[in-house]
């Protein structure tokens, strides 16, 4: 009985059909995630220096 769970986990094991697929979906998790992040803070600091200025220069001083 443990002869035949074997085989089949060995078919399994063997079986690369879906390497590529794991592969990008590694290098989507390890490189695209942390860089929409990075991308979301650095929006979000570049936003507030826009209006940091544009109240600064709405001040009524030459």
């Amino acid at each position: 009985m443990n002869a035949g769970r074997s085989r089949k986990w060995t078919a399994v094991f063997a079986d690369e059909s879906g390497a590529s697929m794991l592969e990008f979906t590694l290098l989507l998790a390890a490189i695209g995630i942390p860089m929409y992040v990075i991308i979301r803070i650095g929006l979000a600091v570049l936003i507030g220096q826009y209006q940091m200025t544009t109240f600064l220069n709405g001040w009524p001083f030459p």
